[in-house]
């Protein structure tokens, strides 16, 4: 993948939303974080969950900011420090699993400030193959345009053949139809993934020095296939 330049970018706003617990958002968050490192963007983020924060914990030397999301003021804070970032820095927000009864309200909030600096806002909803996600999607696919949203389809514990409903679904089909892009994330080997998550490294950081040689063979592979799989994101943020 070549890199972009300055001059091509888009500085975005990306919500990693997914409507319940354990679905991946903090994964895919933290796989966006490299995706933007690698292709020397620089980005913030912003972790709304006060009872798993795990874009900090395994960020603590970036630059991200803890939201409680159940205190309504929060919002406000987390809009107004945006408004304060460095255009030329995308930024990340890691939602919480239980934050879906306030995104109504919060999300056109979000886009009006967006839209005042310029900046795209897009949604990232991390899908699993459970019906209840697809139930939850399908309620809220009007919250951000359709296409200004990424379906992430969650490989790490499924199998093609799980999300065979998601596939068949009127949701899937409603949102391509609109203009909606649908993306899969690869699955990284069990072994490889706890390795990771015993150290807290972030995936830039994963290296022979913090991983055995077969593990780190096992995320070097993984991180190639993401690069491929998310192509279509970062071609969204270049002009």
């Amino acid at each position: 993948m070549r890199q972009l330049t300055r001059r091509e970018i888009t500085y975005a706003i990306f919500a990693i939303d997914g409507g319940k617990g354990g679905v991946g958002k903090s994964w895919l968050v933290r796989l966006l974080a490299f995706l933007l490192t690698i292709n020397e963007i620089g980005w913030v983020g912003f972790d709304v969950d006060p009872t798993n924060q795990n874009f900090i914990r395994f960020h603590a030397n970036d630059d991200i900011t803890f939201i409680d999301w159940t205190i309504p003021g929060e919002w406000d804070r987390m809009l107004s420090l945006i408004s304060q970032v460095d255009p030329e820095k995308c930024i990340l927000i890691d939602f919480a699993s239980q934050i879906g009864s306030v995104l109504p309200v919060q999300y056109p909030r979000m886009q009006a400030t967006a839209d005042h600096l310029g900046r795209q806002l897009f949604r990232l909803w991390t899908a699993s193959p459970e019906y209840d996600s697809l139930n939850i999607l399908n309620q809220t696919l009007e919250q951000v345009s359709c296409d200004r949203t990424f379906a992430v389809k969650n490989m790490r514990a499924a199998t093609k053949e799980d999300f065979r409903e998601w596939d068949l679904s009127n949701t899937r089909a409603s949102l391509l139809a609109a203009g909606g892009t649908e993306l899969v994330m690869p699955e990284l080997s069990v072994g490889a993934a706890r390795a990771l998550e015993r150290e807290d490294t972030p995936f830039i950081h994963a290296s022979l020095d913090t991983l055995p040689a077969w593990f780190y063979y096992d995320v070097q592979a993984y991180l190639s296939e993401v690069r491929t799989a998310f192509a279509p994101l970062i071609g969204r943020i270049s002009q």
